[in-house]
């Protein structure tokens, strides 16, 4: 493939990295014929954050989501490369801007999704609150624990200290930062009511755990987003999830992000 037969994908921060990942398609494909492989994408075409698609996705041309994109690189000091997860979760915050209860984020690193989301919202004319619970470490997880690993090894995208963390979030008022593990931490809040909860704690047992925890306090018509639920490596979330699914009475929307929806219904 030349550079000049790939596609204007979407204007810069996203650009370059929809053209390394088009040029991998390319490279790919052409060890799977022994004849010259010439591939033409339709204008539009989106392919990174292990998902491609030939549907429309000049969402990533609108300025307001590419203001909170931009906010959201800011806030991770890199791009993480993940367009299409930011767009699903500022959608689900959206609809639940006027729903009562609060805002609530499982697994917050650097601030990446919800930076996206305060910049994309009227915060300041709303009366929400918003809990940020992590560690606030950059240490890998044990999976089957979801203990750290004592630091020696780094995770780039978890947060690089509270304090770091807490600055990000110094744009925006009621917003409040809970250090600890998770679900432990859940109990040191005064949550009362929950209309939009985002999970990304990168470990079965502490997301299934605070999920029943929080299911009580989340209003009807709330919306929970599952960061990993079908994300490739994360069999264990997804299966527990589903587990969680049968107990609690809910069904999950499997999203081709690898996220997963969940809408809590009356009962």
């Amino acid at each position: 493939m030349r550079k000049e037969q790939i596609p204007t994908l979407i204007r810069k921060p996203l650009r370059q990295a929809h053209y390394q990942s088009l040029q991998l398609l390319a490279r790919t494909l052409s060890h799977l014929t022994p004849y010259e492989t010439v591939v033409t994408l339709p204008k539009g075409s989106f392919i990174a954050d292990g998902m491609s698609s030939t549907h429309d996705s000049s969402f990533m041309q609108d300025p307001d989501f590419l203001r909170a994109y931009a906010r959201a690189v800011k806030a991770a000091g890199a791009d993480w490369g993940i367009p299409w997860r930011t767009h699903i979760a500022l959608w689900s915050a959206d609809a639940c801007k006027s729903a009562s209860g609060d805002f609530v984020e499982l697994g917050t690193g650097r601030g990446w999704m919800f930076s996206a989301i305060l910049s994309s919202l009227n915060w300041e004319g709303m009366s929400k609150r918003l809990f940020l619970f992590d560690t606030f470490t950059d240490s890998r997880l044990d999976l089957i624990s979801g203990h750290a690993l004592n630091g020696k090894d780094k995770h780039p995208r978890y947060a690089v200290s509270f304090e770091l963390t807490e600055a990000n979030f110094a744009d925006w008022q009621r917003v409040r930062l809970v250090r600890g593990r998770v679900p432990e931490s859940l109990m040191s809040v005064d949550l009362v009511s929950i209309s939009f909860l985002h999970i990304d704690l990168n470990n079965a047992d502490s997301e299934v755990k605070s999920l029943r925890e929080l299911w009580p306090k989340v209003n009807v018509g709330g919306l929970i987003l599952l960061d990993d639920y079908a994300y490739h490596g994360y069999r264990s979330q997804y299966e527990a999830m589903n587990n969680l699914s049968v107990e609690l009475g809910f069904k999950i929307l499997s999203l081709p992000t690898g996220q997963g929806l969940i809408y809590k219904s009356a009962a």
